[in-house]
């Protein structure tokens, strides 16, 4: 979704709402490299807004996402999975809750 936000206004207003509206975890899959917009998509490095504007999160691993070519071209796409440090904070993270 982050690549279809144009104007920087509505990507931090975005962002804000999807980590504040987050308990624990949030996934974002992008390829996370800054590119200027081109008709109705646009790259974002939004690694660099969460680590200014939620630094209650903490990028607790990546993993790259194999497409098969007839899917269109997404390479260099990732998953980020970010978790709130409260949980890390309460004896790791487990998969219950």
């Amino acid at each position: 979704v982050i690549m279809h936000i144009l104007e920087e206004e509505l990507f931090d207003a975005y962002m804000t709402k999807l980590f504040a509206l987050a308990d624990k975890y949030v996934v974002i899959q992008s390829a996370n490299k800054l590119a200027p917009p081109n008709n109705h998509v646009r790259g974002w490095r939004f690694t660099d807004w969460v680590e200014l504007k939620a630094t209650e999160w903490t990028l607790l691993t990546s993993l790259p996402v194999e497409w098969d070519q007839k899917q269109g071209d997404r390479a260099g796409d990732t998953l980020w999975l970010f978790v709130r440090l409260s949980w890390l904070s309460l004896g790791g993270i487990d998969g219950a809750g």
